[in-house]
């Protein structure tokens, strides 16, 4: 034991006077520790030193880490509160809400998938907190605890026998320095990663046990440290981040307000009114029309181009022939998905509602889809006829496509993943070989991001398996219903009953 004590005064000596962190073997001091006030240390939630960084939810002032983001503690509250009560909120404007300082409470279903979005982990959520601040207090048995009867250092177990020993650390950021002139040190932060810490004693080794607390994605356990010499510093394992999707996601977000604007312009010029503003969470739809439908997929066609090129990394780095060649077959796919998944938004939580959405925004019945080709000066013949020939393609979306995204709830973000894996495809086989490289490891990295998300929102092996394979097996659905539209708009246009211009007679020879 004296040994022992000294090895411990020569390794604190080096501290300085006041050493960060000192751990004494006695009981006495241990009786002292285990004394001290639960609030002496805080949780993964509690408050931290004041940060200067913004909440990353609302951009409010944050004030410390709240699930693993820099938050404020109104959306830290907001996201426990979420989690803890297994919420669901539905958006009523398509998952558009701005979230921010001024107006973070107008949408909880938008501010939720933000907070999922900017990397709050669900999986640090403590079941066991009835509020946002310190952990309920544990009851512990007499086993698990080792009760201080005498004050003297005489009084503490030889080391042949050793008995474990509480160790309440400190609520501030320690660093164990080593003996060894280099850099190497220890840096431990006890109020984010310790719960019931346990000093122990085996074989002359003093180590420190961190036994996991519940849902705890930080670290399992701490590995035993030799107060003679420490050769390895403790690191926080890193959390793996997103790289691709979020900026997709990011894209999306863009792409559909932009769109939203070039919808508004075609209403307001059928309407002959000025603009105005509109409340976000009104929804009103109008009848769709072919003849305003064209005109809007021509700014969509535009718009989309700018979004893949600024937000689809690496995008932007191809050679011109390699953006044309996968952006021409990217935007057929890309137009039908969006629709169907606008459509799902909109009329797919009643499987006997047949609307679908069109690209000016408003809607068409499949029931009666020759309204849709009525009063069109791009149509040739009776809308009756046209309406027969593109019948089957609508009844497919909506029975196979929008049916398949109400089974498996898509989010906004396996739809973007969707949208990822539809521009870096290598069935385009016009592109370079360097291109095709860049296609096979672009994909890589966007099955990897969506592992990484649905890790953070707390899906199991088996959940992410299912998820996946979900998403997968719409693919080629989504791919039918493009093949369908592209052949009945060349039938249409050989047989002289649509009226196309150039730019949709050469989108529909690519071949997809």
């Amino acid at each position: 034991m004296k040994c022992l004590n000294e090895g411990i005064s020569r390794h604190t000596s080096t501290l300085g006077a006041s050493p960060p962190l000192v751990m004494e073997t006695t009981i006495h001091e241990s009786s002292k520790m285990r004394s001290t006030s639960s609030s002496d240390f805080k949780s993964d939630t509690d408050t931290l030193p004041s940060a200067t960084q913004l909440c990353v939810v609302c951009d409010d002032q944050s004030d410390g880490l709240h699930f693993g983001q820099m938050t404020c503690r109104a959306c830290a509250a907001f996201f426990r509160r979420t989690v803890s009560l297994k919420l669901d909120y539905n958006c009523r404007s398509n998952g558009n809400c701005e979230i921010s300082k001024a107006a973070r409470n107008m949408c909880r279903s938008c501010r939720y998938q933000k907070c999922l979005a900017r990397g709050m982990l669900v999986s640090a959520v403590q079941q066991a907190r009835d509020s946002l601040g310190k952990r309920k207090e544990r009851v512990s048995s007499g086993s698990e605890r080792v009760q201080a009867k005498s004050t003297s250092p005489k009084a503490s177990p030889p080391m042949e026998t050793p008995q474990p020993m509480v160790v309440t650390p400190p609520a501030t950021t320690h660093v164990i320095h080593t003996t060894a002139p280099s850099s190497d040190y220890a840096s431990i932060t006890p109020d984010l990663y310790w719960n019931n810490q346990v000093m122990t004693t085996t074989n002359g080794v003093i180590g420190i046990a961190a036994s996991p607390a519940p849902n705890y994605n930080v670290i399992n356990q701490f590995s035993t440290m030799q107060l003679n010499q420490l050769n390895q510093a403790f690191v926080t394992p890193p959390r793996e981040e997103m790289q691709i999707l979020p900026k997709i996601i990011e894209g999306f977000d863009q792409f559909s307000t932009l769109m939203q604007a070039s919808m508004d312009i075609v209403r307001e010029q059928r309407e002959q009114g000025c603009p105005t503003f509109r409340n976000p969470h009104e929804i009103t739809m109008h009848e769709s029309n072919f003849s305003e439908s064209k005109k809007v997929c021509k700014m969509e066609y535009s718009i989309l181009m700018k979004i893949v090129d600024s937000y689809f990394f690496p995008f932007s780095e191809l050679h011109q022939k390699d953006k044309t060649h996968l952006f021409e077959s990217f935007f057929c796919l890309f137009s039908n998905t969006h629709r169907a998944y606008r459509s799902y938004e909109f009329f797919g939580q009643d499987p006997n509602d047949d609307r679908l959405v069109m690209p000016d925004g408003g809607y068409i019945q499949i029931s009666s889809l020759e309204k849709f080709y009525e009063n069109s000066s791009n149509i040739k013949v009776s809308a009756t006829a046209v309406a027969n020939m593109f019948k089957d393609a609508m009844v497919f979306v909506k029975e196979a496509i929008v049916e398949h995204m109400r089974r498996i709830k898509i989010s906004r973000t396996e739809m973007c993943f969707i949208f990822g894996i539809f521009l870096w495809r290598d069935s385009v086989r016009t592109i370079s070989p360097d291109a095709m490289n860049v296609v096979h490891s672009t994909r890589e990295v966007l099955l990897k991001d969506l592992h990484i998300h649905y890790r953070t929102i707390g899906l199991t092996d088996y959940q992410i398996t299912q998820k996946v394979g979900n998403l997968l097996l719409m693919i080629p659905k989504l791919e039918k219903s493009a093949t369908m539209f592209k052949d009945n708009y060349q039938i249409g246009d050989l047989f002289n009953m649509i009226e196309t211009d150039n730019c949709c007679k050469s989108l529909n020879k690519v071949n997809l």
